[in-house]
């Protein structure tokens, strides 16, 4: 940087006039080294001697800008301006990026009004427009992303499909359906043509809405559109469906996503595992899993180990090991939901021998047993066709002698004489080994 004025002043001294290109080179490089003051000084200087920098120099100067504090940056940023310095579209756009950067939505926003009203040559374009919303929405704030959207209509600031589809996908991340749906139409409506990143999005909104009719009738409208779906969009439905659950509505939009050309992904079978399993469609759960590592696709843990849970709930304490041990096999380690699951499943056929053993691996694992897991231990004293009271007793004691547990409302009451319901006996029967102790 010091060359660089040195070279300037010798320029002077020699009668050469510096010209825009001239601080533009000055201020690029000031900015280069993060020289916010040095930067608007060479601006400032073009402007004083009636060389009006050229937009290159006010976009080093925004560079600079975000190298300190949003007050420092706005204030020098307002100076420039106020002395004449040239804004233009693009210059806006990066003005508006600095102040996103530096100070958030706020400073953003009150660079894009002024260049609005005054302060650019030529007119608005929408990057800086589509700035601020980006803003607003990767702060989750929809309100924010709609109110500027509905302000660049009034302003006539045009926005494009990259505006619409942002605040699309802010929507579909708060998530309201509604929304999303409502400014698709706008677009339409404004002659601006959604692509495939919108209509994903207003098929996530959907999804998260469990409003499955309505993800796939966008998804249709999409299609009849001649737009191709990506893996994120199909997904979204796959997902509509497990929210459901209907395993028909997953088949379909499968066989749909493979005609399209797309290949599924882990969330794909992740999706489609957990709508077997919420459908409690063992078999279906079964095949997908197959399928799923066949591919080399390993699913997540706790999609595994829903496939527990719904075995369990299924009375299938065959199946459950058979998940259990897939979780296993393929180097996962199993956490409190996984062996909470399995025991569970002996609970519920009443096998007190495999849900205590269950149990005793998950301490193994570093795991120790909560209410919930004792619970399920008393429930299999209780499944059973003969009732384990002496059993059920040891290990309510255990929970809470040796453990320090107290019972809750899910501890069942095996160990108590019976009592009019549930609490009554868990409080008898707490106060009963409180006093033993």
């Amino acid at each position: 940087m010091q060359l660089a004025e040195r070279w300037f002043h010798q320029m002077l001294e020699q009668g050469v006039q510096p010209d825009g290109i001239t601080f533009s080179i000055l201020a690029g490089a000031a900015a280069d080294i993060g020289g916010l003051s040095s930067a608007e000084n060479w601006l400032l200087t073009g402007t004083r001697l009636r060389v009006n920098p050229s937009e290159a120099a006010f976009i080093g100067l925004v560079r600079a800008a975000t190298h300190g504090p949003a007050s420092k940056a706005e204030a020098a940023l307002q100076r420039c301006v106020e002395a004449g310095a040239t804004v233009t579209a693009s210059g806006l756009t990066a003005l508006v990026d600095a102040a996103a950067r530096t100070g958030g939505l706020p400073a953003a926003g009150r660079w894009l009004r002024w260049g609005a009203s005054s302060g650019v040559q030529g007119p608005v374009g929408t990057p800086a427009l589509n700035r601020v919303l980006e803003e607003a929405s990767r702060g989750g704030n929809l309100e924010a992303a709609q109110r500027w959207l509905r302000w660049a209509l009034s302003a006539h600031v045009e926005p494009d499909t990259r505006s619409f589809t942002t605040v699309v996908g802010a929507a579909a991340r708060k998530p309201d359906a509604e929304a999303a749906g409502r400014w698709l139409e706008k677009a339409h409506k404004l002659s601006v043509e959604p692509d495939s990143a919108t209509f994903s999005a207003v098929i996530s909104a959907a999804a998260k809405v469990k409003d499955l009719p309505l993800a796939e009738r966008w998804a249709e409208q999409a299609r009849s559109r001649g737009l191709e779906l990506g893996v994120s969009a199909w997904n979204a439905l796959l997902d509509a469906a497990a929210a459901v659950p209907d395993m028909g509505a997953a088949k379909r939009t499968l066989a749909q996503m493979t005609l399209s050309g797309i290949s599924p992904d882990r969330v794909t079978f992740n999706s489609l595992l957990k709508t077997s399993a919420q459908a409690r469609d063992l078999p279906a759960a079964e095949h997908w899993l197959q399928e799923s590592m066949s591919r080399g696709i390993i699913p997540a843990l706790d999609t595994l180990n829903l496939m527990v849970h719904a075995s369990a709930s299924a009375k299938d304490a065959g199946r459950a090991v058979e998940f259990f041990d897939t979780i296993v096999s393929i180097r996962m380690q199993p956490d409190v939901s996984s062996f909470g699951a399995l025991i569970n499943a002996h609970a519920m056929v009443g096998d007190v021998s495999s849900a205590t053993d269950a149990f005793r691996g998950m301490e193994k694992a570093g795991l120790p047993g909560s209410v919930i897991q004792f619970s399920q231990l008393l429930k299999a004293c209780g499944m059973g066709q003969r009732k384990d009271q002496e059993q059920a007793e040891m290990i309510f004691k255990t929970m809470v002698l040796d453990r320090g547990l107290e019972p809750n409302i899910i501890t069942l009451p095996f160990v108590a004489p019976p009592a009019r319901n549930v609490e009554q006996r868990c409080a008898k029967s707490w106060a009963l080994t409180r006093k033993q102790s």
